[in-house]
């Protein structure tokens, strides 16, 4: 239990939340940042199709075309984009996920979602206050 809420704290602080798939039943786990930084509510049953819905517009051919190619070829790698929440914020994102073999021989993917930092040009640094 703590170290569970440990994880959460790291996860909020550092803007990274996670997540897991298994193609073959459809399963699906989302960290509580991952619903967070996506605004997801917690009672919104974790599926792909709920987080593509987040996908900003002019980002959603990309992440859908990615996706199909992810259950194709398994390979891993990284996505960057927007999210587009219901109150019209936008929140730039960065997708990473790899493939993995449990110890029982099931395939899944793995992986995180990070809130991505748009740089502002007229400052030296960016200080994040929570």
């Amino acid at each position: 239990e703590l170290l569970l809420q440990l994880l959460e704290e790291a996860q909020r602080s550092a803007q990274l939340g996670s997540w897991r798939f298994v193609p073959d039943t459809g399963e699906t786990e989302w960290s509580r940042e991952f619903r967070r930084i996506a605004g997801l509510a917690p009672e919104i049953p974790p599926h792909v199709p709920a987080f593509l819905e987040r996908i900003h517009p002019e980002d959603r051919v990309t992440f859908e075309t990615r996706y199909r190619e992810a259950m194709a070829r398994p390979e891993g790698g990284e996505l960057d984009g927007r999210l587009l929440l219901p109150n019209g914020e936008v929140r730039h994102i960065r997708l990473s996920g790899a493939s993995s073999v449990t110890p029982n021989g099931q395939f899944e993917l793995r992986g995180t979602l990070r809130r991505a930092k748009v740089a502002n040009p007229h400052t030296w640094f960016e200080v994040s206050v929570p």
